[in-house]
């Protein structure tokens, strides 16, 4: 048996604290090396001080719309305008059945307008396959065309609604219709009938669009037809 000496204690002590001290880091090191991720992903991180986003369906900009036979400004969900071709377009106010020429192309102090020159009830016959005999109103449109050139008319459309809730009438090629012709010729006027299926009690209020060209404004007419 080795005698126990000053210098083996000396080492023994040494070994002890070596142990001692890499058993104690050991488990720390290993701990840390479990917790560090991979890889660190990317967050966005909002400002507090920035504005919310504005939504991508946010349109730049509104079209212009309808005023109210009372003077108000409508966007045509309200108050009825907004159905037919109307919808989504630029319009003219709306204004009484009997109101004189209204203008449809405000990019100079004259271009086209349009009247209701004749707004009557009549009854319809049939001239087709599908269509009823019956109570009716026939409206005859006038385009004026101040200009010096003639206006194409080709896409003239013409509509009629009835009652509060402003019920599309359905339209007629009865012997009483007479489209608008294709063209207006420069400082003249033309004029066109239809005829639209109404109901007799129905006619305390209706309502008349009247397009002639997709890039000019919708005419609109409201009122009651005299008895």
């Amino acid at each position: 048996m080795t005698p126990f000496t000053g210098k083996t204690a000396a080492l023994f002590a040494v070994s002890f604290l070596v142990a001692s001290v890499v058993s104690a880091c050991g488990p720390a090191e290993a701990e840390a090396g479990a917790q560090q991720p991979s890889g660190t992903p990317s967050a966005s991180v909002s400002s507090p001080d920035a504005d919310p986003a504005t939504p991508e369906s946010e349109p730049s900009g509104k079209p212009s719309v309808a005023s109210g036979g009372d003077g108000s400004s409508g966007d045509g969900s309200g108050d009825g305008v907004g159905h037919g071709i109307a919808a989504g377009r630029t319009t003219t106010a709306v204004v009484p059945l009997g109101s004189e020429a209204v203008a449809v192309d405000e990019s100079s102090g004259h271009g086209l307008s349009v009247k209701l020159t004749d707004i009557e009830r009549t009854e319809a016959e049939p001239s087709m396959p599908g269509e009823i005999a019956g109570p009716a109103v026939r409206v005859e449109v006038a385009v004026i065309n101040s200009d010096a050139e003639y206006h194409a008319l080709g896409a003239s459309v013409v509509n009629l609604y009835y009652g509060p809730d402003r019920i599309p009438a359905s339209s007629l090629s009865g012997s009483g219709e007479e489209a608008l012709p294709d063209s207006v010729p420069g400082g003249q006027t033309v004029t066109g009938t239809y005829e639209f299926a109404v109901p007799d009690d129905r006619t305390e209020r209706v309502l008349v669009e009247i397009d002639v060209d997709p890039q000019l404004h919708v005419a609109l007419f409201e009122g009651e037809i005299s008895p």
